[in-house]
């Protein structure tokens, strides 16, 4: 069997080097915007003698034809990509085109449900392999493995697991394929929820409307790949990147949300809607990472508010399509 592989971020990277390892990869394509990943993909391909692709939006359909024209694979994988691929091409290959979506569907299809899914306290992730059709996230299932997901994970822990889960998975699943062991599934479209990237607003701590476990979890969302959930004094913003919600009854007081209620223990102890409170561990600025009592050297104090106010972003999470 001979595959093709459409990528656009480093979860794609365990898979990519395993299969280009066993000699079965014709080709790999990535976005040119895709510059995280690129560097190291691109020193897989050229280590196991792949042709590697240059994909832009304006020229997808013509890209991608010339492409399964000249290694004609009998599969394509696509294992995070930013575009829809033209209904044109997905009957092309043998098997078409199969998609890894690295998340439960149909609960969470989208471009980037793992921002959500830690934002709004999930308790399950997963792998998703689907038959790509015209619809995004809507073909039938081939395969799926669901786990639990710790309550303390972040962003970056849940992407790094399940791109080593995609590593594992992906032989098997080409196994069951060759053999007719894959029973395709159609998805419930009733239980479908789209969940599209994260904007500037979703990212922003909001102290008034959001208890301590919403902060908490919104700081692991943001966790690398923002650099943190984003807050502000005084027109400076910084981000959160660690922290917790305290596990015992919401204090009583008039404490205005966004307060620092007290410093201790290297981290800032900040009041929350309801009475909760959040404990900062970790910061950052751009001067870099701080533990939270930190923020002292920046004149910040016990008895300060912190605002809440956008702040730029540099990155952009996964697209996990």
């Amino acid at each position: 069997m001979k595959i093709a592989i459409l990528c656009n971020d480093k979860l794609a990277i365990p898979a990519v080097s395993q299969l280009a390892a066993a000699r079965i990869v014709s080709a790999v394509a990535m976005p040119v915007m895709s510059l995280e990943a690129r560097q190291v993909l691109q020193q897989v391909c050229a280590q196991h003698g792949v042709p590697f692709y240059d994909l832009t939006k304006e020229s997808l359909e013509a890209n991608l034809s010339e492409m399964l024209l000249q290694h004609r694979p009998d599969l394509v994988l696509v294992k995070t990509f930013p575009w829809k691929i033209p209904h044109s091409l997905l009957s092309i290959p043998r098997y078409g085109f199969v998609n890894f979506h690295y998340a439960p569907l149909p609960q969470w299809a989208g471009a980037n449900p793992l921002f959500w899914m830690i934002r709004n306290g999930a308790t399950e992730a997963g792998l998703s392999v689907h038959q790509m059709t015209e619809a995004i996230d809507c073909g039938p299932l081939l395969m799926q493995h669901r786990f639990p997901m710790e309550g303390s994970i972040t962003y970056g822990m849940l992407a790094t697991r399940l791109a080593m889960l995609g590593a594992q998975l992906t032989p098997v699943f080409l196994q069951q394929l060759l053999s007719g062991q894959c029973r395709p599934v159609q998805m419930e479209k009733a239980q479908m929820q789209w969940y599209p990237r994260p904007s500037a607003s979703d990212v922003v701590i909001d102290w008034q409307l959001m208890e301590a476990i919403v902060v908490e979890r919104l700081v692991r969302a943001c966790n690398p790949w923002n650099r943190g959930a984003a807050a502000s004094f005084k027109g400076w913003s910084f981000g959160i990147t660690d922290g917790f919600a305290s596990v015992s009854q919401p204090v009583s007081g008039t404490s205005v949300p966004g307060t620092i209620t007290g410093i201790s223990d290297k981290a800032l102890h900040i009041a929350c809607k309801g009475g909760t409170v959040f404990h900062c561990n970790i910061i950052y600025t751009e001067e870099g990472f701080y533990t939270g009592d930190k923020l002292t050297l920046f004149g910040i104090k016990a008895g300060d508010v912190l605002h809440s106010e956008r702040r730029s972003t540099s990155m952009q999470p996964t697209n996990v399509l």
